[in-house]
């Protein structure tokens, strides 16, 4: 019986790192299906005809490039999604000979490790508003900091998943590593051995926080199925006591997902006219979607950030939702210490978290 050929397929791309990890992911998943060959040179950037002894080639490229080269196919995307791909350029014609078999869409999903039993986690702590600029970072910083004073014997890991952070105005971390490295290392080799790993990529800050450094880019979070999301997830909240997430504003498959996860939620408001309009839209659509008990209803605190000086207002609600604290905003919340920004605490609005926090 003639062994069938695996299916020769080139990379080569600017990001190099991004290129040895998902050369490793493809050659630990469908080695037995793919042939990858790595090509460094700029003098072969682009191939649309080239042939090995009659064999097809098969180029993964960034995005866009696709359209431009027949048997080109775009490098940033999940991996059975890519698979299948690869695999749809081999049309019947040329496929004779070729290595085709399990590549069904279910395929690489057997292979990541699942979740059976998702349930909102303890430990992992939401903070979300559609608003932009609104302080949510401002929030979730106090927020670790003092929550990591007042329970000395946690982990409390701040995660920032915000596609472009500013991290480096607040904290410190010389770890070459990131959380792309610690996905890609959850997808290729499960969930054991995770906390050794981050012990490594996991700095502690002198405020008693930890901090790793965001992904690389934010399609390697964006392009993890709900399942893989759900996994990272466990991995973070087994390691640490506490995760405080800051996400971004979009409500799209990723943040929908981490705010069903999460054990308590914050929604960051603020009094400004654009930001009540992005706030009723918010809940408009959650209401349309059937979405509202899901997401609004429990586990679910909202605040508001930068009122109009009074934050004792009684029977406060915003959207049919109780106002759990009106924060005051203070001018001078930093001061820099070290070419970092540290949060002040002598004002009413880091006292106003400390009593939140429980």
């Amino acid at each position: 019986m003639m062994t069938k050929k695996r299916i020769p397929v080139w990379i080569q791309l600017k990001d190099m790192q991004y290129q040895q990890r998902l050369t490793a992911y493809l050659r630990r998943f469908q080695g037995e299906t793919i042939e990858i060959r790595e090509k460094w040179d700029e003098g072969v950037r682009r191939v649309t005809d080239e042939k090995e002894e009659g064999q097809d080639n098969i180029w993964l490229c960034f995005q866009g490039e696709e359209k431009e080269n027949p048997m080109g196919v775009c490098a940033y995307q999940r991996g059975g999604i890519l698979t299948q791909k690869i695999c749809g350029e081999m049309k019947e014609d040329r496929a004779q000979g070729y290595q085709m078999e399990g590549l069904e869409e279910s395929a690489l999903e057997e292979q990541a490790p699942v979740y059976l039993k998702r349930e909102p986690l303890a430990g992992l702590y939401g903070i979300y508003s559609p608003i932009g600029g609104c302080g949510k970072t401002t929030l979730a910083l106090a927020y670790c900091e003092i929550l990591a004073k007042k329970k000395p014997s946690h982990k409390v890991l701040y995660w920032s998943a915000e596609g472009a952070a500013d991290w480096r105005l607040y904290f410190q971390n010389h770890c070459p590593y990131n959380l792309s490295d610690l996905i890609y290392c959850m997808l290729m080799e499960g969930a054991e051995g995770m906390g050794e790993y981050l012990r490594e990529i996991a700095v502690g800050q002198e405020n008693g926080v930890y901090f790793i450094r965001p992904c690389h880019s934010f399609q390697d979070l964006n392009t993890l199925q709900e399942s893989e999301l759900y996994q990272l997830l466990c991995i973070l909240t087994d390691y640490f006591d506490e995760v405080v997430c800051d996400m971004n504003t979009a409500f799209e498959s990723v943040n929908r997902w981490l705010l069903k996860y999460c054990g308590q939620r914050f929604y960051i408001l603020n009094e400004s006219p654009s930001g009540t309009l992005k706030v009723q839209e918010f809940v408009e659509v959650l209401r349309k979607q059937g979405e509202e008990q899901e997401y609004l209803r429990e586990r679910s605190h909202f605040f508001v950030i930068g009122g109009k000086g009074n934050d004792n207002r009684e029977k406060a609600e915003v959207q049919g939702y109780p106002i759990q604290a009106f924060l005051p905003w203070c001018n001078r919340l930093y001061r820099e210490n070290e070419g970092r920004l540290q949060m002040r605490q002598d004002n009413s609005y880091y006292e106003r978290i400390r009593q939140m926090v429980q």
